[in-house]
């Protein structure tokens, strides 16, 4: 049975571990910098129409906080050449190193300390003052028409709408890949990834009945424009589902984190599991028996839902992963979940409420917040140093009376 926990205790959780506005902040004028500074004269990129653009957790609304306070935020961004390079121009090697010039500059004129990293399909930059980010730059260029076209049909043949299909497949990209066999000659084939096709995929799943996107009005020249926000802060039931999944695993697997779920399967699977909430409560209730029943029986397992022939859980069966058992590791930590929610939901005093949360979360209860709810008078005791603090005043009715 699927554990039902008070939608305000949720709430309150997910505020703790949800990513701070001035992180938030910090990160929009990240990314907002560095595309003003690929595309300023002078800069290697300039001259084709480079695009940058959030991509992964921080572009879907799901980032959670990092467990320690010395720990970074992982940020993921795409920059796209969006013309005057080919895959029968350049090689992947040629468009990787002239991001890394433009990213190396950046470093350089901001005094960023630390050195780029290269990863095999991307640049590490790493920030570090009041908020810590490392943030991984992915090159791409447009993929070819054909290959759009190619994506948008299997799209449609696994069960997308022809239209959602043709507008997510106008996003697909040729990456930079340095484990690709061909990364160093002139060759059609480059490795296809489309993070903001998927991006409009997982958005058209929180738009399921009950949740209603939330815009703003703006004046522009004079007249009023409604102007959807964007989906980073929508806070949709499934989002933050997706967020409590993503912090109970960031616990579950403190000390094990090469069997640690990775998120981009959670995102997936509870995407396809839900089925429209008012809250997210509800949400956990739709996604948490349904996750399984998303795992296909034959390969792929977890299919890219915006490019089908990709395996989100390749490394399930990759011999070098086979002693890990992933896929069972998995499943049992779907079956932990529902036991660490059912604690929860099943507490009926002070300390077991409290003691329960730290351990699932990692989060602490102030002790006004536990009298209040449980109407309990506890003696003055010195708590214990809390990492995060969750509601900092009494509940209003009916928790407390």
């Amino acid at each position: 049975m699927t554990p039902q926990i008070d939608n305000t205790v949720l709430t309150a959780i997910i505020r703790e571990i949800d990513l701070p506005d001035t992180a938030r902040q910090k990160a929009e004028a990240r990314y907002k910098r560095l595309g003003e500074w690929f595309g300023e004269p002078g800069q290697r990129c300039s001259s084709y129409s480079p695009r940058i653009y959030p991509q992964g957790s921080f572009r879907l609304g799901t980032v959670v906080r990092p467990l320690a306070e010395d720990d970074e935020y992982d940020l993921d961004m795409g920059c796209r050449l969006e013309r005057g390079i080919a895959k029968t121009t350049h090689t992947q090697k040629d468009l990787k190193h002239m991001v890394r010039q433009d990213l190396e500059a950046y470093r350089v004129a901001n005094q960023i300390q630390k050195p780029l990293e290269e990863k095999n399909r991307c640049w590490r930059l790493s920030y570090k003052d009041e908020v810590g980010f490392h943030l991984d730059a992915v090159p791409s260029i447009p993929e070819d028409a054909g290959v759009r076209a190619a994506i948008a049909d299997r799209m449609v043949a696994n069960g997308i709408t022809a239209e959602l299909a043709d507008g997510i497949a106008r996003h697909a990209g040729a990456i930079t890949d340095k484990a690709h066999p061909e990364y160093l000659v002139i060759t059609p084939n480059w490795r296809v990834s489309n993070s903001e096709g998927y991006a409009r995929w997982f958005e058209s799943r929180i738009r399921q009945r009950a949740f209603r996107v939330p815009a703003r009005t703006l004046v522009i020249e004079g007249k009023s424009k409604v102007v959807e926000l964007p989906a980073s802060i929508w806070k949709s039931p499934l989002q933050q589902a997706i967020q409590v999944l993503k912090r109970h695993r960031d616990v579950a697997f403190k000390e094990d984190r090469d069997r640690q779920p990775i998120s981009i399967i959670i995102t997936t699977l509870a995407a396809h599991a839900y089925a429209g909430a008012n809250d997210a409560v509800e949400a956990l209730g739709q996604i948490l028996p349904s996750m399984e029943a998303a795992i296909r029986h034959s390969r792929p397992k977890v299919p890219n839902p915006v490019q089908p022939d990709e395996d989100f859980a390749d490394k399930w069966y990759a011999p070098d992963k086979v002693h890990l058992d992933l896929e069972g590791t998995f499943r049992r930590w779907i079956n932990k979940a529902i036991r660490d929610l059912s604690r929860i939901a099943a507490a009926r005093t002070a300390d077991a409420f409290r003691d329960a949360v730290r351990d699932v979360f990692h989060v602490d209860i102030p002790e006004e917040w536990l009298k209040c709810h449980f109407g309990q008078q506890r003696p003055a005791v010195s708590p214990k140093p809390a990492r995060h603090t969750i509601i900092t005043e009494p509940p209003p009715k009916p928790w407390c009376a």
